[in-house]
């Protein structure tokens, strides 16, 4: 299991170095095959806030991503 994640602001870092919070933006996907593709709408992601979900959130902005990644959920041998 993966999970994209975007954000569309990006906050100065806090006095210790760490990356202030903000909502994300994220869709759980799975790829069942090397080489395999996956599609995902816009409508298919959920706000969350430090890993909850967020039901009354702004729409992400999609004109300003400025960051994404992608999170490894669960790890199943090979």
């Amino acid at each position: 299991m993966y999970t994209l994640i975007l954000k569309d602001e990006a906050l100065p870092q806090r006095s210790d170095g760490r990356q202030s919070s903000t909502l994300s933006w994220e869709y759980d996907f799975r790829i069942d095959a090397v080489g395999g593709r996956g599609f995902a709408r816009w409508e298919d992601f959920r706000a969350t806030y430090r890993g909850k979900q967020v039901d009354d959130a702004r729409p992400l902005n999609l004109a300003c991503i400025e960051q994404f990644s992608i999170m490894v959920r669960r790890w199943v041998p090979c």
